[in-house]
């Protein structure tokens, strides 16, 4: 590219020859091969760029296999992994010359500290360790409800997402993020004037982030051992048994039950079981009831004591999320529990009532 320097080239100002009565001492000459760092923003926009590509490549593959991506479910987001990763890994590599699309608009590279292209094994984990906390975030895999898992997924998505988000922030001198710093590598604005060398980031940093990481490990430590109901996606105890009828049910890929009361003024609260269903496939409209009455029919042969409730809610997801693209369908229905008795039990052979 013409806006890429060479490493093996000599740019600089020549110095000017000083004259000390009757000799002329000419300096060495000082050579400036490093290209400036890329500011935050440029580097923000560099990867709205990338984002966007992928999210419409990710957008096209969701119409061609939509029916199986809702097949598989939460699971979609490995598909998701395996394009972006390589994209980011061989476009930041030598390979790529150090710059994916997004870079190469916005003019701006990833080098090393001698102002060379990576490696592609350097370039494949630096995008792990910043992929990693974005990936890991929200992602309701199965296993993540261990509570080791759990904990060790927290200071992943908290501990160095922090750590990389406050890194790239306030790391002014070289904006080197956490994935940065452990693999040595830079992000340069490639037209800019060359300057003597690469910077260098502070001790204070490196501080700072290892501090916030134990902070967060040790408050994920007391949130999931010491008080897991604070964080915890199970219900409370009187429903766990419902929770574990459903879960096992294998037309859902995960479940939830919330326990809701809403107080209006002058009226008694309102209290509320909601169900939340994660369907395996795409779901026609017309099985939706059907699938909603029984789950609520679970309800009512479980013994569960309904009496403290005013209502049931069940709402039923069917949707895929490959990470750089989702399609999310959505179905509520609420009764009350003598109203959702009516329509599973309407000849009165059960009233699914608790003694």
């Amino acid at each position: 590219m013409q806006n890429e320097l060479n490493p093996s080239q000599n740019v600089g100002i020549p110095p000017s020859p000083t004259k000390i009565g009757r000799v002329i001492v000419i300096p060495p000459e000082i050579y400036f091969r490093f290209p400036p760092i890329a500011g935050f923003w440029r580097r923000l926009l560099a990867w709205l760029i990338d984002t966007l590509i992928l999210g419409l490549i990710g957008q096209l593959i969701g119409l061609i296999f939509s029916s199986f991506f809702f097949t598989i479910g939460l699971y979609g987001r490995f598909i998701g992994l395996a394009l972006v990763i390589p994209y980011f890994g061989i476009m930041n590599s030598k390979i790529g010359g150090g710059q994916t699309l997004g870079k190469r608009v916005m003019k701006i590279a990833v080098r090393n500290k001698r102002n060379e292209p990576i490696e592609l094994w350097r370039s494949l984990i630096r995008i792990l360790l910043l992929a990693t906390p974005m990936w890991l975030n929200g992602w309701a895999l199965p296993i993540f409800q261990n509570s080791i898992v759990a904990w060790f997924v927290s200071i992943l998505v908290f501990g160095l997402g922090g750590g990389i988000l406050y890194t790239m922030v306030f790391n002014r001198k070289a904006r080197q993020g956490i994935h940065d710093l452990l693999l040595g590598t830079y992000v340069v604005h490639l037209p800019r004037k060359p300057v003597e060398s690469a910077p260098v980031t502070t001790r204070t940093h490196w501080i700072v982030t290892g501090i916030w990481i134990g902070l967060v490990a040790i408050g994920a430590l007391v949130l999931t051992f010491v008080s897991p109901t604070l964080v915890s996606k199970k219900p409370i105890q009187p429903l766990q048994g419902l929770y574990e009828i459903l879960q096992r049910d294998p037309r859902f890929f995960t479940v939830g039950i919330k326990d809701r009361t809403t107080y209006v003024s002058n009226e008694n609260p309102s209290r509320t079981m909601i169900i939340t269903v994660w369907y395996k496939g795409k779901i026609a409209k017309e099985d939706v009831e059907e699938v909603m009455n029984s789950v609520v029919k679970n309800v009512l042969d479980t013994g569960i004591n309904l009496n403290a409730y005013d209502g049931i809610q069940i709402n039923v997801t069917s949707a895929f999320d490959i990470g750089i693209a989702t399609q999310q369908w959505n179905y509520s229905n609420a009764y009350s529990i003598e109203g959702w008795r009516n329509i599973i039990y309407p000849d009165g052979s059960s009233n699914g009532s608790t003694s």
